[in-house]
């Protein structure tokens, strides 16, 4: 086991904040992951408090490993200050397949949850730690 290089996280944009979930964060990802709307087009949900709970452990847990191939973010709204999503991001090992990614909002967002999709293969470098091509 190699030792992480520096953290990818937090991301910020103009609205968002994508980081790794936190226990504090329960309350924010129990609203939106118990909610109909958000599991409509999921794997998963709508999610119990048990659910949540067992989500965040793993979520906590995934953190800690190296090399970190899979990714579950926390979207926070930075006007709002809380966690109004998740992203998850899985990064293969090139033989497993390309990325995938699937995302899920809180429908008072306005956004929509999306599904596992597959991405264009991404690449390492020591420039860019992650680079895809379209």
């Amino acid at each position: 086991m190699t030792t992480p290089p520096q953290s990818w996280f937090p991301l910020r944009t103009e609205r968002l904040l994508l980081r790794d979930f936190q226990l504090d964060d329960f309350e924010a990802v129990h609203a939106y992951g118990s909610d109909p709307e958000v599991a409509r087009y999921m794997e998963w949900g709508p999610n119990t408090p048990d659910d949540t709970r067992a989500f965040l452990t793993r979520a906590l847990a995934s953190q800690a490993i190296w090399p970190r191939l899979d990714f579950g973010l926390a979207i926070e709204s930075r006007s709002l200050g809380m966690v109004i999503g998740s992203i998850r991001l899985h990064l293969r090992d090139g033989r497993t397949g390309p990325p995938r990614s699937a995302t899920a909002c809180a429908a008072t967002t306005g956004a929509r949850a999306s599904h596992m999709k597959r991405h264009a293969p991404c690449w390492r470098s020591p420039s860019r730690p992650l680079a895809c091509t379209a």
